[in-house]
């Protein structure tokens, strides 16, 4: 059963901070969410350019400990920082698993201890098991709505 939560940010660092909370939330849960070991945590982040998807990264990056600058891996497709892997795959829409399947992801995505967030991911049949995060704006300039799908 998936469980559905919408939160509203009302600033970067309050989008920082349910960042923090969702991976409290997926430390708490951890075999639950690795699919008892077999997997990476996956998380999805689906919004529009500009809603807050890399910044929501920026956090969780932060919760983490990671201490280098997390950028916006668009031109990029895959950025790593320890054992996070920061994915955005709007360039290989509209068919995005057979591109990630050149990128070798399958041995990330079956390794427990990776964190893998795609942005734009959600075409993306290789994935059976995430956590859906849509960033939608409100009205006001820094409002936004967090809908998590757990």
């Amino acid at each position: 059963m998936v469980k559905k939560e919408n939160h509203i940010s009302r600033s970067v660092s309050e989008t920082h901070r349910w960042a923090e909370k969702i991976l409290e939330r997926i430390n708490k849960e951890k075999d639950y969410y690795t699919k008892n070991g077999k997997q990476a945590v996956i998380l999805l982040l689906d919004g529009i350019l500009g809603s807050g998807k890399t910044e929501f990264t920026k956090g969780f990056a932060k919760s983490l400990g990671i201490k280098d600058t997390v950028l916006s891996p668009t031109f990029l497709i895959m950025r790593k920082y320890d054992n996070l892997y920061h994915l955005d795959c709007y360039r290989l829409l509209p068919k995005p698993d057979k591109a990630l399947e050149e990128l070798a992801i399958k041995e990330i995505l079956d390794d427990a201890n990776n964190i893998v967030i795609f942005e734009w991911g959600k075409n993306m049949k290789i994935l059976k098991k995430y956590i859906k995060i849509k960033i939608g704006f409100l009205i006001g300039k820094d409002l936004r709505r967090l809908s998590i799908e757990w």
